[in-house]
């Protein structure tokens, strides 16, 4: 009665807790260790210039902070959102000038294999520039932006990654009639780090 109820157990135990039952001949199922989802956050540095009509300088070489979430539907393709806040900076005493972008990415990785790995990144979205003439008026303006570039990232542990991204951007020139950028071409620098999950 002791072995029968011992192989009772041996082959029903495993079916009831939801365990796999393998027989002869069978391999163990293979788990997928693709990792679909990436968060990550960085530093940014744009090489915009905000002047006058008349050219004189008003606003520089601004830093700020940029989040992304991506999705991957394939290993080497990522697609989502971003986020881009740039620091306020004064200009003519109090004046202040903010610029806030929101938009779609997608990321192209075409070195998969290798350390660091390479990517490139296309996206597009809306540019939210606030200006504030102390005393006088505030004004925003809405505008879209196309941009592309290329990045290198490393894994260090367990989806775990830094790197660097080179974006060129592309946007209206003008920003409201005092003030406009010296170029419709920005340039971006980032340093990044984020996981895979």
């Amino acid at each position: 009665m002791k072995k029968i109820y011992f192989i009772l157990c041996m082959v029903l135990g495993p079916l009831a807790t939801g365990a796999q039952v393998y027989q002869a001949g069978e391999t163990a199922p293979v788990i997928s260790s693709v990792k679909h989802w990436e968060v990550s956050l960085g530093w940014t540095h744009s090489n915009q210039r905000v002047q006058d009509m008349g050219g004189l300088r008003a606003v520089e070489n601004m830093d700020g902070i940029t989040a992304r979430g991506l999705y991957y539907p394939l290993s080497w393709l990522g697609i989502g959102a971003e986020g881009t806040w740039l620091n306020d900076k004064h200009f003519l005493g109090n004046s202040t000038y903010k610029d806030v972008r929101y938009g779609l990415i997608s990321k192209w990785i075409i070195t998969p294999d290798t350390k660091p790995a390479v990517y490139l990144l296309v996206g597009g979205g809306q540019r939210e520039q606030k200006v504030n003439y102390v005393q006088l008026r505030d004004y925003t303006q809405h505008r879209w932006y196309a941009q592309g570039g290329v990045g290198v990232e490393l894994e260090i542990y367990g989806g775990c990654f830094v790197g660097a991204e080179g974006l060129m951007m592309y946007h209206a020139k003008g920003i409201d009639k005092f003030l406009e950028q010296n170029s419709r071409w920005e340039r971006l620098l980032t340093i990044r780090g984020g996981m895979r999950f």
